[in-house]
């Protein structure tokens, strides 16, 4: 029986790029404002962090991270 392997890899330009304009909408969004909320690529580690204040908050940069990347 043939046997066969999935690769998946990640493109960095593109996740980066998802980041970053994920990253300028969480900056220019109202319900963002004057709240501690990040996203952060890291290249060597090939992760994303995302930080907020609270749960809620959590969920709607994971949203948006998604709906910016490919």
């Amino acid at each position: 029986m043939p046997s066969f392997d999935i690769v998946s890899e990640v493109d960095l330009q593109e996740a980066r790029n998802g980041v970053d304009n994920a990253v300028r909408e969480v900056e220019s969004r109202f319900d963002f404002r004057g709240v501690e909320a990040t996203i952060e690529l890291n290249d060597a580690n090939k992760t994303i962090k995302v930080l907020s204040e609270s749960d809620f908050q959590v969920n709607q940069l994971l949203d948006i991270l998604r709906a910016k990347l490919p």
